[in-house]
């Protein structure tokens, strides 16, 4: 079955997280479980920790000039991993603040040159506050960065 760039993006994505384990030199496993479009109220102590992504917003930009017969496509993306501390709200938040670190570690190779294997020409990153809140099985937290991929391809190729 014929595939998009875009789901070709996401797919190597999720490859790289799954990495995200504590035999692989990271901070969790949180790599073992990845989801997407998983929300905060729909995870519960089970499924800890573990990562979720989100493919958003889009835009295309036509191309002209030597670039003629190309768009170059903005792709939103949202990397959260999110954990369970059943010892307080600040062991949370230093798993937040570890996870960031694994995400970013993670993705650092495949955003150098060739980025994400070929598939982008740039990842612009950004970090967001970490999330920390209470229930009934304990304190759960999540680390989150946010990222916009640009891709090309072939004029009105691959639509978001």
């Amino acid at each position: 079955m014929p595939t998009t760039q875009r789901q070709q993006i996401i797919d190597r994505i999720k490859t790289k997280l799954a990495l995200i384990t504590v035999a692989n030199g990271y901070n969790s496993n949180a790599g073992s479980d990845i989801f997407e479009w998983l929300t905060n109220e729909e995870i519960d102590a089970t499924m800890c920790p573990c990562t979720t992504i989100e493919d958003g917003d889009g835009t295309i930009e036509e191309q002209s000039g030597s670039m003629s017969g190309m768009d170059m496509q903005s792709l939103s993306i949202k990397i959260t991993i999110t954990q369970l501390s059943l010892v307080s709200r600040e062991t949370a938040a230093a798993a937040a603040r570890l996870a960031l670190a694994d995400i970013s570690k993670v993705l650092r190779d495949d955003i150098q040159i060739p980025v994400l294997g070929g598939l982008a020409s740039r990842v612009i990153r950004e970090a967001v506050p970490i999330q920390v809140w209470v229930t009934g099985d304990g304190y759960f937290s999540a680390g989150q960065i946010n990222a916009t991929i640009k891709y090309k391809t072939k004029f009105m190729d691959e639509v978001q």
